[in-house]
């Protein structure tokens, strides 16, 4: 069996796909469903571009450390790395495997497609020679280079459960520390500490499907050429899922929970309207809304092609908005 060498892909597809996904949602405020928590604060035109970009961390967090399209079509690098390294590594540990995962990861550095490296480990807890629950598989990344981006930092994988069976699964938990994923132009950048629950499962022969669940505040600061520098607190409970068809080459996206922006001054829930959906050929997702409801205030961010994201602020939660904004996707994420 040859090595696979690491998949580390783009760090804009990804984090588009996935804001396109964590920023259709959304949920409280005038919808007449649950009450708004009395914790929200209230979306008004002076914070609405603040809580637009903090509703993006949910993707740059899970998007640079943990999720990322398995089929390695595109995804941030450190995603990208970990599953394009976790799944084959299970196949190899599985009963039927023709190779131990333990001998394909020695815990060496890596040289990275454009420089810097990677070195990729396996703490084999119980000492049975295969990757299986228990262990943990440790990514320290230096200052990696692969395409439009640099990742620096580590992410550690604990598995917790694995199914071996013909639509393989397992769980596990994530730790993120300090892993920071940077545009090679300086565009874009975002800095990620944390925990996640995290659950994959092959759908089908196309079909891959990646939940993960915040444990505890997932810490995400993000700095853009726009001038946005925000620290964004992911809490507790605060869900991604992504589902990508390989065959049809493409990623539908979800996110639901609530966070935290020191930019916008407080806490606003998001949950998805209609999932994003991305092609393997668009850097941002072509459909998908993101709802974001305050204590007072709804707001959406709607996508309105693979080129252009509008905000749409209802402040006063009547059901029209007052006040819209068409920007490129860049300008958002």
């Amino acid at each position: 069996m040859t090595r696979q060498e690491p998949r580390l892909g783009r760090m804009r597809a990804a984090v588009i796909a996935l804001l396109g996904a964590g920023m259709v949602a959304c949920g409280g405020g005038g919808d007449g469903g649950t009450p708004p928590e009395p914790s929200l604060i209230d979306l008004t035109a002076t914070n609405m571009s603040s809580v637009a970009h903090a509703a993006a961390a949910g993707p740059y967090a899970f998007g640079s450390s943990g999720n990322t399209p398995v089929l390695g079509a595109r995804g941030a690098g450190a995603t990208a790395q970990v599953l394009a390294a976790v799944v084959p590594a299970l196949r190899w540990s599985s009963p039927d495997g023709r190779a131990q995962a333990l001998a394909f990861y020695p815990g060496e550095p890596e040289a990275c497609p454009q420089g810097g490296t990677v070195t990729i480990g396996i703490d084999d807890a119980d000492y049975d020679g295969q990757f299986d629950a228990g262990d943990t598989m440790t990514f320290e990344f230096d200052h990696c280079r692969s395409n439009d981006q640099i990742t620096h930092g580590r992410t550690d994988i604990t598995l917790t459960s694995v199914d071996f069976g013909p639509a393989m699964a397992f769980g596990a938990r994530l730790s993120i520390a300090n892993l920071t994923v940077t545009s090679a132009d300086g565009r874009h950048a975002a800095t990620t500490d944390g925990t996640a629950r995290l659950a994959y499962a092959r759908l089908d022969a196309a079909r891959e499907q990646l939940r993960m669940t915040a444990e505890g505040p997932v810490t995400v600061r993000l700095r853009t050429h726009q001038g946005v520098d925000d620290t964004v607190g992911l809490q507790d409970g605060y869900t991604y899922e992504s589902v990508l068809d390989g065959a049809a080459l493409t990623m539908t996206d979800t996110y639901d929970g609530l966070f935290h922006s020191a930019a916008a001054g407080g806490m606003a829930r998001a949950r998805t309207d209609s999932p994003f959906r991305s092609r393997a050929d668009e850097e941002f997702p072509g459909t998908g809304t993101l709802r974001v409801n305050g204590q007072h205030g709804t707001l959406l961010v709607r996508s309105l092609s693979a080129d252009q994201v509008r905000l749409e602020l209802d402040h006063d939660d009547c059901g029209v908005a007052e006040l819209t904004r068409t920007e490129p996707w860049d300008w958002l994420i």
